[in-house]
Parts: C-alpha cells; structure tokens; sequence
C-alpha cells in the first residue's frame, strides 16, 4: 500500500480514474487522494474568479442603464447575478464616499456687496479640490 501513497504524493497531476484504476487503498492514501482533490478544487475556483477591469465595470454600468436584470447581466458577462449585485453597491458606496469627500473639500469664495441698504453678491466661485 505504501507503493501506491508514493505513486500518488510523486504524481500530483494523476487524474481521478487514475487514483481509481490503483485499485483499493489504505487510509494514508485516501487521505493523501482529497489533499490533491481539495489543491486541485482551490486552484479551479481561483482561476474562475472574475476580474473587474475598467472596461468590465463600464460594460456592467451599459447593461445596467439599458435596463438589463442583475440576472441578464450576469448571463451576459459569464457571472453570477451576485457578483453583478455586489459590484454595483460597491461603485454605490465608493460614489457616496466621493460625494461626500468633495463636499468637504469644495470651498466657496464670494464678494458681499452692501450699497444704499442694497445688499448684493458678486463673484461667487466654488473651488473643489480632486480627492
């Protein structure tokens, strides 16, 4: 049985019906069989992550504003209806904290005028700084 544990630990890429065609097998090698099942399932799901470019978010955005479902969506651009759902709150939240970062930074500079019990206003500018 040791045999077939070795064979298994030195050949990490053997398929499923290969580690079958071994025949039966001692409980270190059946463990050593799901440590290489579970690797091989960590490294599918990694490589199936979805990656938000700029032109991913923009096509998002398009397919949003035509009126597209979280679910259309997602049939469009090969994700899940959660992954659309949890990329537009995101660019929600970041474009309340930028609307609020700018308000805080936006300065407003203007002239008061006050003539004959006239009171007027010139020369309002409103700077806002980029954040």
């Amino acid at each position: 049985m040791r045999g077939k544990e070795k064979t298994i630990k030195e050949q990490p890429n053997m398929t499923t019906q290969q580690i079958k065609n071994m025949g039966s097998l001692d409980i270190e090698s059946i463990l050593a069989v799901l440590q290489k099942l579970n690797r091989a399932s960590q490294n599918k799901q990694a490589s199936m992550r979805f990656e938000w470019t700029p032109a991913a978010t923009e096509r998002l955005l398009a397919l949003k504003q035509d009126g597209y479902t979280y679910s259309e969506i997602g049939k469009k651009m090969g994700i899940t209806k959660g992954a659309v759902r949890n990329k537009l709150y995101r660019i929600k939240q970041d474009n309340a904290q930028k609307a609020e970062t700018s308000k805080e930074a936006a300065t407003v500079k203007m002239t008061i005028i006050y003539e004959n019990g006239i009171l007027a206003v010139n020369d309002i500018t409103i700077n806002r700084k980029e954040v």
